[in-house]
């Protein structure tokens, strides 16, 4: 096994006992920055980022084994797994979605085999804003906090001690805030608020508000194409939007939005991050698309709200998601024909979320699915009249290209082997 270590002395620091023997060092001083693990003997390699020793942000790790492959990402905080996406063709396709805290506490936890979705638990819906003001939820809930430490120690797990109680999503709730504080108050020294879940509750808040109709101008001149660009080990993102004119075929507009120091981001997967930052490069443009492609997915997510679904919902413009590689969406890869516009459905949770398409003969589709205020039928006819000469719409490999000149390396994962990747990075 090999190792490689990218210190960054700007990273984010707080409080730490020195003499835990369990921290990352990297000659004699407490390591922060990101460490790369591989061995091609094992068909391994990991990528983790550690802040004063303790792992926090992202980890990453890939196991190939006979062309199966098992790619997992997680988010860790002050060393504490929060968050973790995975997708395995071992046995079968099947994805993972984990919102837990160290896999113990689940808030949100899924699983999708072949296209069929299970819940082993489904709590983020239950969650509000208020449930985040973590000091009054504790106060108000002191009897749980104290039946817990009466039985902490004779129990297995926390996990065992809600399964049983009389309320598991309010116990849920509960003892979530109570141990996420603990931590911010060893690592901090005080309590802040948590960032990172209040994305994913306003996640929960967008979901519904998607239209799959058509609510498009039926004279639309200006088209968009978005792309969010970031870089693990610099953490830097690059938003950038093109604008072309529908009738003469020429880029009008574009902009772009950057920003760095950005951690605890998952490429894709967290759509409500990208969202911000492109429209941050929206607003920067003086003509404005009547419809938009994103370079991500849209209800082919596992939440059903990726970038293009987020963007289309906030700005109330509809958008396609344009994806060179899925995130959740099953499809036999035989039934699908080799000539320009042959397409077949991806599916989900037993629904349609989404089409494989060919652009291109003898090339690999992208897999196009709704963002918002548009019907499948019409994106995929949008994507095909957009792509005469080009795989994705050209509106949209104008703003690649342009996020490539400005972050010529890129971190994006490829779950599902559908690109040419390196351990399952597409670079």
């Amino acid at each position: 096994m090999m190792e490689k270590l990218y210190p960054q002395d700007d990273f984010e620091k707080f409080i730490i006992d020195d003499e835990n023997k369990g921290l990352l060092k990297n000659n004699n001083k407490l390591f922060s920055g990101i460490r790369e693990t591989f061995s091609d003997e094992i068909g391994y390699y990991g990528r983790d980022k550690f802040c004063n020793g303790v792992p926090h942000g992202i980890y990453f790790s890939n196991r190939l084994n006979d062309n199966k492959i098992s790619r997992s990402i997680h988010i860790y905080i002050y060393g504490e797994d929060r968050f973790c996406f995975t997708f395995s063709n071992l046995d079968c396709n099947i994805s993972i979605y984990n919102l837990s805290y160290q896999n113990d506490i689940l808030i949100d936890d899924f699983y999708c085999k072949n296209g069929n979705k299970g819940y082993n638990a489904k709590f983020s819906e239950l969650f509000s804003k208020d449930d985040l003001d973590y000091n009054k939820l504790l106060v108000e809930n002191q009897d749980i906090i104290d039946e817990y430490f009466e039985i902490q120690y004779d129990i297995y797990s926390i996990g065992t001690f809600i399964d049983v109680s009389r309320d598991k999503a309010q116990y849920t709730k509960v003892l979530n805030a109570y141990l996420v504080s603990m931590d911010m108050q060893k690592y901090l020294g005080k309590t802040i608020p948590d960032t990172f879940m209040e994305k994913f509750v306003w996640q929960e808040e967008q979901i519904g508000k998607t239209i799959n109709e058509d609510q498009l101008s039926t004279d639309v001149q200006f088209i968009g194409g978005v792309t969010v660009a970031y870089h693990d080990i610099t953490q830097v993102i690059v938003a950038v939007i093109t604008v072309m004119n529908v009738n003469s075929q020429e880029i009008v507009d574009q902009a772009i939005y950057t920003e760095d120091k950005i951690t605890m981001h998952i490429p894709d997967v967290f759509g409500f991050n990208e969202t911000v930052w492109a429209i941050k490069a929206f607003e920067k443009l003086t003509i404005k698309p009547q419809l938009i492609f994103c370079d991500g997915h849209g209800i082919e997510h596992p939440k059903n709200m990726g970038l293009a679904t987020f963007l289309g919902i906030q700005l109330d413009i509809p958008t396609i998601g344009c994806a060179k590689k899925r995130l959740v969406g099953y499809y036999k890869k035989e039934d699908l024909g080799d000539k320009r516009a042959d397409r077949i459905e991806l599916i989900f949770d037993q629904k349609v979320v989404g089409k494989a398409l060919r652009t291109k003969e003898n090339t690999n589709p992208i897999y196009v699915s709704i963002g918002h205020k548009i019907s499948l039928e019409t994106s995929v006819n949008w994507v095909l009249e957009t792509t005469q000469s080009t795989r994705l719409p050209f509106v949209l490999e104008k703003a690649i290209e342009i996020a490539r000149q400005q972050l010529p390396e890129q971190f994006r994962i490829d779950f599902m082997n559908d690109e040419l990747n390196q351990y399952g990075i597409i670079k």
